[in-house]
């Protein structure tokens, strides 16, 4: 019998590759994991000295071991007392390096105007919205950890 509403595809115009976001070692380590990666291949540090985020582009392997997706895995730095703008220009500025790849796998060289900006705005919005989630949970597993500290020296 066929279907009496359409089949809504995705509302998408172009697929981005997956896009990760770690504000901890052990994230990085876990997305590297879920993807899997080498540990070979793991960079020497998540996050390279004197930077406070980083873009690592990976070949996430599919689930028969041959080549699967890219994927984008972002690593920041939370450090206490820093401006939630400089915060959000950090997300954008590595929006901006997903973008470039994007870009340069597809094999655009000059993308429109308008599209890059949609583009770049969508890639950070996600990324900021994740980094709200990931350090409000942070915040809350810190007073957890606070509160069972305090009530274990009682």
């Amino acid at each position: 019998m066929p279907r009496k509403s359409a089949l809504w595809l995705s509302h998408s115009l172009i697929s981005f590759p997956h896009i990760g976001l770690c504000i901890s070692e052990e994230q990085f380590r876990g997305a590297y994991k879920k993807l899997k990666i080498s540990q070979r291949e793991y960079p020497d540090s998540w996050i390279p000295d004197g930077k406070d985020a980083c873009v690592y582009t990976t070949e996430a392997l599919s689930a028969d071991g041959g080549s699967g997706s890219r994927a984008e895995v972002v690593c920041m730095r939370v450090r206490k007392g820093v401006d939630p703008v400089e915060v959000v220009g950090l997300l954008i500025h590595e929006s901006v390096h997903i973008w470039q790849r994007h870009c340069e796998h597809m094999g655009e060289t000059k993308p429109s105007r308008e599209f890059e900006a949609y583009s770049i705005q969508s890639i950070a919005q996600s990324l900021i919205e994740e980094y709200e989630k990931l350090a409000e949970k942070s915040k809350k597993v810190g007073k957890e950890k606070k509160a069972r500290k305090s009530h274990d020296c009682t």
